[in-house]
């Protein structure tokens, strides 16, 4: 066993399935998928149609105060700490808490704000453009909503490592709490679709084009989605003295670059497997694109694992590509699925990066 894990006492998503882990877990069993046509932006006629959009929500609802105008990658990761520090029945918001800090990853940030506020600059000049909506623009935005929320004062993380983002956060939150850092650390990652996102992942070859978004599990290319997941991770001996249930237990996260895509991930599955339990489950990152499907098979060849010694679930298949929300919303998924003592290990991959994370259902010790 890696010589630090952290216990998991929360966990919370957004996702096109919904905000429920248990109906995320459901949609799996009855093989629902949430491929659709893109309905927020326009996008061009001869090209990809298709995306999984988080249905509409209020986050005032969620967090039981009005909130102003935010950014929709803000909205869902507050939403998922929300849920997730309530089923940690962690006591914030009552003062603050200079012990509980924050990790996060995003790949676009608020992308919709950016471009609404440049448009209104570029149109009408700096004197109009609209300064509530400039402070929606910065990146580090939702982890620094999420502190000033609940009055989280331990450390504040934002990291951008692209499509892995959401492994690079989890293994900063296991850092901050081995250096004692910190007791608690919020982690996780969100993600929002708009315009220049879209066109920009479009841009790249990568989308899956096709007549119906039925079909898309069976075309070449990724379908873009949105969302976030955060977890809760303690200390397990804080958990234990508090009398939290352990939902499951973060065994390791790493993440790898390297000048190709099977060598970092190869990289990464080979620490965070070191001394973990066989995984009884895989979270396959594989998504439609061939080349990243490609990297994944040469990595887990030279790893020693294949698809067929392992049960293995692609949530793309379902969800679409959620970048770097993808990790965290994967292991909620995960550890609603599980056995209880039973292990998940979770994929991540992009161009020139990879990340692994294992997760057991329980506690570990």
């Amino acid at each position: 066993m890696p010589p630090y894990y952290a216990a998991i006492t929360g966990a919370g998503i957004v996702c096109p399935a919904g905000h429920s882990k248990a109906g995320l877990a459901e949609a799996l069993r009855a093989g629902h998928r949430f491929h659709g046509w893109v309905t927020r932006f326009e996008v061009p006629e001869d090209g990809p149609q298709f995306a999984c959009e988080v249905d509409d929500y209020d986050l005032s609802e969620v967090l039981g105060s009005k909130k102003s105008r935010i950014d929709p990658v803000q909205s869902h990761f507050l939403a998922t700490c929300r849920y997730a520090l309530e089923e940690a029945d962690l006591s914030v918001g009552d003062g603050p808490r200079d012990d509980v800090g924050v990790a996060y990853a995003t790949t676009y940030g608020p992308a919709q704000s950016v471009e609404q506020y440049s448009r209104r600059l570029a149109d009408r000049g700096a004197r109009y453009a609209n300064p509530i909506m400039f402070n929606n623009t910065y990146i580090n935005a939702a982890p620094s909503l999420a502190a000033i929320e609940w009055g989280l004062r331990g450390p504040n993380h934002t990291l951008c490592a692209g499509w892995v983002g959401g492994v690079a956060a989890l293994d900063t939150a296991l850092r901050a709490l081995e250096t004692q850092a910190a007791e608690v650390m919020l982690a996780g990652a969100s993600e929002s679709l708009s315009e220049t996102v879209y066109l920009d992942l479009c841009s790249r070859g990568i989308v899956a084009m096709g007549e119906n978004p039925g079909d898309a599990r069976d075309l070449t290319g990724m379908v873009p989605s949105e969302g976030a997941g955060a977890l809760v991770l303690e200390h397990p001996e804080a958990a234990e003295g508090r009398g939290a249930s352990t939902l499951g237990t973060l065994l390791a996260a790493a993440h790898e670059s390297a000048p190709d895509s099977a060598s970092a991930y190869g990289a990464a599955l080979s620490r965070a497997l070191d001394g973990a339990p066989e995984p009884a489950l895989y979270l396959s990152p594989a998504d439609g694109i061939e080349s990243l499907a490609t990297a994944e098979h040469e990595a887990l060849r030279r790893a020693g694992l294949t698809h067929d010694a392992v049960r293995t679930v692609r949530l793309a298949d379902m969800l679409g590509e959620m970048m770097a929300a993808s990790a965290p919303v994967a292991i909620a998924l995960a550890l609603m699925i599980l056995d209880p003592g039973e292990t998940a290990l979770i994929g991540a991959l992009d161009d020139g990066a990879g990340g692994a994370v294992v997760v057991t259902k329980g506690d570990a010790s």
